[in-house]
């Protein structure tokens, strides 16, 4: 009872005292709420201060008076607060300190690494792409961004006469830019990285205690330079706090939107497109990849660690018992690398990686490396506002030390509070959304990829086909399978892709179109026989048994002119158009046995104003509507809202490319 007692007097008195030291915040609060604002925000907790920025930009229409009741409720509940987190259970003030803030605590502890390291970013910060993530349960996925600092954070001052000034040389400055006569750089810094923190093949040979390892797995050929990088991003990952970029490490997401990451359920939204078949591909490929390449390597380097870990111990064992004390050091976990370890590291690869040209061998100058700091910038297909590039410190030439900067044109530099987007590359969708995991509607370099069209199932002779198997079936489906074949083979000896990209928009004319695409094309059109001729005619001139010439020569000529490649071409590639839309609606719709795709060569055979060309039309509006809708709502899920606005995207390419083959002749 007494100590219950004394215990409750000691309570009442840190009380009574932090009521006592909270009392002068609480009145200058209830003078100027401005005041109170910036003196919490020194001490509150970085995702407070994130608000509190934010706020200070926005319109306020209610001012705060002098000794409000808004103001002293606001600052008591401050106080209550403060003291149940300083009475707390000091676990729970751990895992909350561990929760709140979170991703703003990453945020501000990588750019504080960032800082330390040689990096500046005095004119921009890193701050969570969403804060409503957290709370979503999303925070694995969400990233970071790179934001301008607003005036107040940066310190910077105005008046009416610096702001007239820095106007009236803005206007000048501009007005001569247009004009081409401006002197100096139109370029203007917002953040430098050193070189020497790139994560490369090259940094981790230099590791303190897995260079050698790495070195000798790269002369021997074991692992390539990317593997080298997503090793060493999932060793110092394994370090957990011990790692040297642990802070860095922290501030990546924990998984991916990409469709590697995506659930069997959300991978269904891509059946019908291409993506669908070169995900199952990349599967496949990395599990391969992980037993064959990663495990082996992850064996000899987890026992590096091993070993440099015992050597420690020993030699802090050695020490006199008054100094000896006992390691804090986290043990790397000597499992093998999973599944999971490794596509965190592939996606962490190849969705940050840079191709920079630091490199001193002059045969290969271009080093693929992940820049901390930058590799926060996002993308964007329309408007970048920034851009990346490579320079040596001041403006020095030889040892002076390689920077890499984001900078901004002049006169197109965010303002306070905005993003910082860079591009990404001249990318489509497709490929924005196998590596990134996102795809823009707006994109202005969307292609549209056709592959070989496979017609009725039957190529190969597949056994899913609901054909009686009579003997004239079982014939005509091995002349399929033969055709097909020949067709492969052909490509190849032609040296041809066996797929063709075409832009966004149709040209005008079939003749517009590269060489090389209108002959994977007339491969893809022509018919058997003309096929037939075609590989004989080319076999022969590898073997050896005939040249290039004239029959006046006593030579074959090639059975494909110019018209014969241009008639191929377009049944080609209205086979490719009709076969990819067939894909796409068996996949996203029920079979109808009023759907047919057309035999081989034959073409469109719904015509303009038939009662089947009608509905055909309805069903396809009806299934672009839908992945319009899906794209467009904000309450529905990010994978479902990305496979829509791709597949999207390749219905209304293709419905362009339906209607003008239709025109040409």
């Amino acid at each position: 009872r007494a100590s219950a007692c004394s215990s409750a007097t000691t309570m009442r008195r840190v009380s009574a005292a932090a009521l006592a030291t909270a009392r002068q915040p609480l009145i200058a609060f209830s003078v100027s709420s401005t005041n109170h604002t910036r003196a919490l925000a020194t001490s509150a907790s970085p995702a407070f201060q994130w608000a509190l920025s934010r706020s200070r930009a926005a319109p306020t229409r209610v001012n705060a008076k002098r000794g409000t009741t808004y103001g002293v409720a606001f600052a008591a509940s401050a106080v209550v607060a403060a003291l149940v987190a300083a009475n707390a259970d000091p676990a729970l003030t751990d895992a909350t300190r561990a929760y709140a803030g979170v991703p703003f605590d990453r945020a501000r502890a990588v750019l504080e690494f960032l800082e330390h390291k040689g990096a500046s970013f005095s004119k921009i910060e890193v701050l969570p792409e969403d804060p409503g993530s957290t709370a979503s349960g999303d925070d694995g996925v969400r990233g970071f961004g790179l934001f301008m600092r607003r005036d107040a954070e940066t310190g910077d001052t105005h008046d009416s006469k610096a702001t007239s000034t820095n106007a009236s040389k803005g206007f000048f400055a501009g007005l001569l830019n247009s004009m081409g006569l401006a002197s100096g750089s139109p370029d203007a810094v917002v953040a430098s990285v050193p070189a020497r923190l790139a994560i490369s093949a090259g940094a981790a040979a230099t590791h303190p205690v897995l260079g050698a390892v790495f070195s000798k797995m790269l002369e021997n050929d074991e692992i390539d330079e990317r593997m080298t990088v997503m090793l060493l991003l999932i060793m110092e990952r394994r370090r957990g706090r011990d790692s040297p970029i642990h802070a860095y490490l922290e501030a990546l997401p924990n998984k991916f939107a990409t469709p590697l990451f995506w659930s069997d359920d959300a991978l269904r939204g891509l059946e019908g497109t291409n993506l669908h078949e070169a995900v199952l591909a990349q599967r496949k490929q990395l599990s391969d990849v992980l037993v064959a390449y990663i495990q082996p390597a992850g064996k000899k380097l987890v026992q590096a660690m091993s070993q440099e870990e015992r050597r420690v111990r020993k030699e802090e064992g050695s020490w006199p018992a008054l100094f000896r004390k006992k390691s804090k050091k986290q043990k790397v976990s000597s499992r093998k690398i999973t599944d999971d370890e490794f596509k965190w590291a592939y996606a962490v690869f190849w969705s940050r990686a840079l191709a920079l040209p630091i490199g001193e061998d002059p045969l290969s100058p271009t080093i693929e490396a992940i820049v901390p700091g930058v590799d926060f910038a996002n993308h964007s297909c329309l408007k970048p506002n920034a851009r990346w590039k490579v320079t040596r410190a001041n403006g020095g030439e030889g040892n002076s030390e390689q920077t890499v900067q984001l900078v901004c044109v002049a006169n197109n530099v965010p303002a306070p509070g905005e993003e910082l987007y860079i591009s990404y590359g001249d990318k489509p969708n497709e490929e924005l959304l196998f590596i990134h995991g996102f795809a823009d509607r707006e994109n202005k370099h969307d292609v549209l990829v056709l592959r070989a069209p496979v017609m009725n199932g039957e190529a190969a002779g597949d056994k899913k086909s609901e054909t009686p198997k009579t003997p004239e079936t079982k014939l005509a489906l091995e002349l399929l399978a033969e055709a097909f074949t020949a067709r492969l083979t052909l490509l190849k000896l032609l040296g041809l892709p066996p797929q063709v990209v075409l832009p966004a928009r149709p040209p005008k004319s079939l003749h517009l179109l590269p060489e090389e695409t209108k002959l994977t094309l007339a491969v893809w059109g022509a018919t058997p026989v003309v096929l037939d001729q075609w590989l004989r005619y080319e076999l022969d001139l590898r073997l050896g048994t005939m040249k290039r010439g004239s029959d006046g020569d006593g030579n074959k000529t090639s059975p494909m002119d110019d018209t014969s490649i241009h008639s191929a071409a377009l049944t080609g590639l209205r086979a490719a158009i009709e076969t990819q839309t067939a894909r796409l609606h068996l996949a996203t719709a029920a079979p109808s046995p009023q759907t047919e795709r057309p035999g081989f060569g034959e073409g469109d055979s719904r015509k303009a104003g038939t009662k089947r060309a009608i509905k055909s039309a309805v069903a396809a509006a009806k299934e672009r509507r839908v992945d319009e809708v899906v794209a467009a709502d904000p309450l529905a899920p990010s994978t479902a809202k990305q496979a829509a606005t791709y597949r999207a995207g390749v219905r209304r390419m293709l419905r362009a490319y339906e209607d003008t083959t239709r025109k040409w002749t």
